[in-house]
């Protein structure tokens, strides 16, 4: 519609934009545009069919908010309408979204955490730093706390999944935090 078309008091964008339909299978191979990056998490929405169990749905919602999604909805349905029923894992999806420390109240103007994509992966993990932030390290360490790595910050800060001997970790849970900082630790979920 041209702009002197536009209805007054009639938003001129979404309140909330869906940036990703499709299977589960196509979601671990998926990156947002950069754009996304750029506006707040309650703007965005992924919808993930076709996960069977509960494991990969956790996986899945932990992933949508390191790409900056405030909303995510995963069902265990298939094609051609995936949406018709509730997901068989429902306690653990709404157990899962309310976990996250996401806020669809959250500020765009400045943000304060640390993000990582893609999340979980089987490869390198890029980091995104705090806005205004000019730490020394990123430290990643292991479920129980033992620092496994550490990245330099640089332009494009990534973790490729070695320890600080070079050799690769095993599949897991684990956690990415700006030393020094008072920001909250990312969790990573390395798939082998």
């Amino acid at each position: 519609m041209p702009e002197s078309e536009h209805a007054p008091g009639v938003p001129r964008r979404a309140d909330v934009l869906c940036i990703f339909e499709s299977d589960g299978e196509s979601y671990f191979g998926w990156e947002p545009a950069a754009w996304v990056r750029d506006d707040s998490a309650s703007r965005f929405l992924h919808l993930i069919h076709t996960l069977a169990d509960p494991d990969s749905m956790r996986q899945v919602v932990a992933r949508a908010w390191s790409r900056g999604a405030g909303w995510v909805y995963v069902t265990h349905d298939r094609m051609p309408n995936p949406w018709d029923v509730t997901p068989v894992y429902w306690d653990a999806l709404i157990a899962a979204v309310e976990a996250l420390p996401v806020s669809v109240e959250r500020p765009v103007e400045r943000r304060t955490e640390l993000r990582a994509w893609p999340n979980p992966t089987r490869q390198a993990i890029r980091f995104e730093l705090p806005d205004g932030s000019n730490p020394r390290e990123i430290e990643i360490l292991d479920g129980s706390g033992r620092l496994i790595a550490r990245v330099s910050p640089g332009a494009s800060p990534t973790w490729d999944g070695h320890d600080q001997m070079g050799n690769p970790v095993p599949a897991g849970i684990y956690f990415a935090r700006v030393r020094g900082s008072g920001t909250e630790s990312v969790r990573l979920a390395l798939v082998r």
